[in-house]
């Protein structure tokens, strides 16, 4: 303004009051000018300056209105461009390097960007694309920018420029800051060095995907950063910034507690922050949701945050211990049964590890962080004292229309920005965008948190399991492909057996398993050898489970419904979630047999345990007895033996013998043989070992267990054989055993399958024998001395058809459909299908048996989903309860 006043004053001689007003930036009117005649061109750049002030002005009052952030913003812009450019230059020396070397890995050339297109399609052997390459390239860079973009910034802004005293003095050299700032930089490679680290491979190594290499590249800056700021001049700002940029303390604090809640559940995870780096910006998104949502609640930011981290750190020791006990992650069908989870917690024994205390100090040292952003008001105790003193004079006041205004307008905002929220997040989760499309029912749900984070997979599987649907099922199709099968089972088989109604037992046995299929090991004397020694009138060999290591009742579930988990997402567990009324199941056939059976459900631990009391009820058991009503008292481990459980079958047996005219049918879960396996009774005086190789306590007191077992089924077989009644008995495990550290640690050096695909299938087989006191055809598929054992060759949905098969009973179309079915697929479980000769295939296959497996996944939906056109008469009929 000064050159404009100057200006006028030469050409014009304008007064000093008009050359004020201008100088204040008013408008003034021609008739106020005192002034002598001038040309048009002067009179033309008159008002050109005129029309440049009133511009001024206004911009001038829009910069008074404008939010604290934007003037940031407009204040340091310089600055922030400068910083940008600084950081792309030097993120784009690491990643160019990176990026450029993808041909050489997939093997490929190309010339210019437009062969990029292309190269989309390029494909490992491991079966890893160009294009998910690229995109994690791309995000990495983004990550690593981010790491040296706020370190640039931050030293320009609180270290290197030279800012002085009012005595004129430095208040710290710049000379020596940048001396430390170098030294802790050559320190930190030192660390890398000694740990055979270059401190140059640090964002290299993150782009691979190397374990702990980006937090070894933000803690590399953090350190030189440290020592190269001026901590006087933070001191300063730090006492202003609440005052000042409140808006910056907010949003930095939302981002440093939304990064150590993720860091917290991820540790916790066993994914250890390998999580891929598209997905990384999904976790943290949710955690500011979080945050935001708490923060609009109590309009406190440290409050807000406090509950986020605590909540994080819950979720994450509650993974870290069902890791240990189960060797999963919690998914959302875990969060119905926790009631039983709870009651066997006790059994457990925890051993803390460094991924037990690192995401704990994570947790403290972010709670510190909090607080030192939002210190609050701080008040002594005399100020305390009024404040309360005042609040409560305020209470009794007689509440005024602008106070009731005040309050109504503070409620409704909370509301509405709750409301808003809770929409968007709802809406964000519906339709898959906040957690990236990811589906939430792979088959390897392990491996998918480790890739996609624990948040975003766990609510991807909780919209999968909640809203189950089946594209293009009708209930007629699904009717027909059942019929056709139990017709062409009868072509092939006829009705050439004499329908009987034999005594069926039938015993679930805990973690009963043949390690032999996944591990080479040998044992100081056989664990199993009366079921090894049983060939007469047996049928014994391996059947495919859909799970490993729990829950013990999915298995439970896919034997009594005839119903294969492969057509459930993951992570659900039926019993739990989704049986609530009646359905077709094994007890329906046997109800409906021209002499209904007596059905007992017995499992000698709480009935409320995955919910059974109820859905026992439901399935169509007469009778249910549990813990609570256990009569047999010999136990391990604070556990019901299975000799004392087998007892008690016999005393059931013989009762419905005494008072009843009916077949007797029991399904038996046992429980002596649940993890963990570390410490067993006194009174167990017999133990197995390990001879092979050193093995851990847990594996040889479960091998002590296995004997155990097999002793009992042998007492409870000679009981059988010395009866007149036909009775047949089928055992099966329920999965194979969860282990302690230790075990997994010596197990890991001895697997059997060199593929790791292999390895996953191996650790669902598990062993099942079928005997009965009367004629039935005999089959050994057991891996024991000379007999090498055969695989795939039934599932846990066919099990309970082949028993029906052999009792002799009255087999229902459903039945006869899955008896025919199992001749042409005879194994299918949660992780794929087997063809007859063995070669396996993914649920998802669209090979040449998808519409065979299309029309059984209609009726399994028809079953359990459609309550109002259940296939009853194809099935079973409707259990007859009294």
């Amino acid at each position: 303004m000064e050159t404009i006043d100057k200006k006028w004053e030469d050409s014009r001689g304008l007064s000093e009051e008009i050359r004020a007003d201008l100088a204040d930036g008013e408008t003034v009117s021609d008739s106020e000018i005192e002034a002598p005649a001038v040309s048009q061109m002067e009179a033309a750049e008159v008002k050109k300056e005129r029309r440049l002030t009133r511009i001024r002005r206004f911009l001038v009052d829009k910069a008074k209105k404008a939010p604290a952030w934007a003037k940031y913003l407009y204040t340091h812009k310089g600055q922030l461009l400068l910083t940008l450019v600084v950081a792309l230059m030097i993120t784009a020396a690491f990643v160019c390097e990176k990026f450029l070397a993808l041909q050489e890995k997939f093997g490929e050339d190309f010339t210019s960007p437009f062969e990029l297109v292309k190269a989309a399609a390029w494909v490992k052997a491991d079966g890893e694309t160009f294009s998910e390459a690229l995109e994690n390239y791309i995000w990495g860079s983004v990550y690593l920018f981010l790491a040296v973009y706020v370190f640039f910034y931050w030293v320009g802004r609180m270290g290197l420029f030279v800012r002085r005293e009012k005595d004129g003095r430095p208040a710290v050299s710049v000379s020596w800051r940048i001396v430390m700032g170098i030294f802790a930089l050559a320190l930190w490679g030192r660390v890398l060095q000694i740990q055979e680290g270059k401190l140059f491979d640090i964002p290299l190594g993150y782009l691979s995907r190397v374990e702990h290499a980006y937090p070894q590249w933000c803690l590399a800056w953090l350190s030189a950063g440290l020592c190269l700021t001026d901590w006087t001049l933070v001191a300063r700002w730090c006492k202003k910034a609440a005052r000042v940029h409140g808006w910056f303390i907010k949003c930095f604090s939302v981002a440093v507690s939304a990064f150590a809640c993720f860091s917290i559940v991820e540790l916790s995870c066993e994914s250890k922050m390998r999580v891929l780096l598209s997905m990384v910006i999904y976790s943290l998104l949710y955690w500011a949701i979080v945050i935001c949502f708490f923060y609009i609640l109590f309009r406190r930011m440290r409050t807000a945050a406090t509950i986020a981290l605590a909540l994080a750190e819950f979720i994450g020791l509650g993974n870290y211990c069902v890791m240990q006990f189960r060797g999963t992650y919690v998914m959302s069908g875990d969060l119905t049964v926790i009631g039983t989870a709870l009651e066997v917690a006790g059994n457990y024994r925890l051993v803390f590890d460094k991924y037990f205390f690192i995401p704990i100090g994570v947790f403290l040292a972010a709670l510190v962080a909090v607080r030192l952003l939002n210190p609050g008001e701080r008040l002594t105790r005399a100020d305390r004292k009024k404040l309360r003193e005042m609040k409560k004079a305020v209470k009794e006041l007689p509440k005024t229309a602008a106070m009731r205004q005040a309050r109504r307008v503070r409620l409704g905002s909370t509301v509405v920005g709750e409301i808003c929220l809770i929409a968007l997040t709802v809406w964000g989760l519906e339709n898959g965008f906040l957690f990236g499309y990811i589906k939430g029912n792979t088959w390897n749900y392990t491996n998918e948190v480790e890739d996609n984070g624990y948040l975003p997979f766990f609510l991807s599987n909780m919209m999968a399991t909640g809203n189950v649907k089946l594209e293009g099922y009708d209930v007629e199709s699904a009717r027909a492909a059942l019929t056709a099968g139990a017709r062409e089972y009868e072509a092939n088989h006829g009705e050439t057996k004499k329908v009987q109604a034999p005594n069926i037992i039938v015993i679930q046995n805990e973690a009963f398993a043949d390690l032999s299929v996944l591990y080479d090991y040998e044992l100081s004397e056989d664990c199993m050898p009366f079921i090894h020694s049983l060939t007469e009138n047996t049928q014994k060999g391996y059947v495919n489970a859909s799970v490993t290591g729990g829950p013990t009742a999915n298995t439970e579930f896919e034997f009594l419904s005839r119903y294969s988990l492969a057509y459930l997402p993951t992570g659900t567990i039926p019993y739990a979630q989704y049986v609530k009324s009646q359905m077709p199941s094994l007890l329906t056939v046997l109800k409906n047999q021209s002499t209904p059976y007596y059905a007992i459900g017995y499992h000698p631990y709480h009935a409320s345990g995955y919910n059974r009391e109820s859905v026992y009820q439901v399935l169509g058991f007469d009778e249910a007895v549990f813990y609570e009503d256990t009569t047999g008292m010999k136990r391990f481990r604070k556990l019901l033996s299975d000799r004392a459980d087998y007892e008690d079958v016999i005393k059931m047996y013989e009762e419905n013998e005494r008072l009843r005219d009916q077949p007797f049918f029991m399904f038996n879960v046992t429980i002596q043989n649940h993890s963990p396996f570390t410490y067993l009774n006194d009174k167990m005086d017999r133990t197995l070992e390990v001879s092979s190789f050193k093995g851990s306590v847990g594996m040889n007191n479960y091998f002590t267990l296995l004997r155990e077992s097999d002793e009992a089924f042998k007492e409870l077989i000679e009981y059988f054989s010395d009866t007149d009644d036909p009775t047949i008995i089928l055992m099966y495990g329920d999965h194979q055993p969860s282990w302690d550290d230790d075990s997994q640690k010596v197990w890991a050096d001895h697997l059997i399958p060199d593929d790791t695909n292999q390895q996953t299938l191996n650790k669902y087989y598990i062993p099942y024998v079928m005997w009965a006191n009367f004629d039935i055809d005999e089959y050994d598929g057991l891996k024991y001395g000379d007999n090498e054992g055969e695989l795939n060759r039934i599932s846990m949905n066919y099990l309970s058809a082949k028993l029906l098969e052999a009792a002799g009973v009255e087999l229902s179309d459903y039945d006869k459909y899955l008896l025919n079915l199992h001749e042409t697929i005879p194994a299918v479980n949660s992780k794929g299908y087997w063809e007859q000769d063995g070669t396996w295939h993914t649920n998802t296959d669209t090979g040449d048996y998808a519409g065979i497996l299309f029309d059984y996944n209609q009726i399994c939906y028809n079953l359990l989903f459609d309550r109002n056109n259940h296939l009853w008469d194809e099935c079973g009929g409707r259990a007859q309860i009294e």
